[in-house]
């Protein structure tokens, strides 16, 4: 299980490390346009995500591997908190 941010290039930017049950990503730069969030998981199954420390944990099925791109416009964060993705200190965290 692993969280990772990766840039438009595809170059791994930074990578989780593991957190009691599961694996947390403390990322301290500030988001780039075209950066996403990649998870990978060895089996298929829940998890619980939580992609912003803005945003509550949210459980998701993943199978192998998810991309999430960052919502770095604002206009593409209209539904979100209006902190969250902004700033340069995110947290994610994923757990089995």
């Amino acid at each position: 299980m692993q969280i990772s941010v990766v840039n438009q290039e595809n170059q791994v930017l930074a990578t989780s490390r593991p957190c009691g049950y599961g694996v947390a990503l403390e990322y301290t730069q500030a988001y780039q346009a075209s950066d996403t969030v990649v998870l990978s998981v060895e089996k298929a199954g829940l998890f619980e995500l939580q992609i912003d420390e803005c945003l509550g944990k949210s459980v998701v099925y993943l199978e192998e591997e998810a991309r999430f791109q960052i919502p770095t416009e604002a206009s593409k964060r209209t539904c979100y908190p209006k902190l969250a993705f902004t700033g340069d200190c995110h947290l994610m965290t994923l757990t089995p």
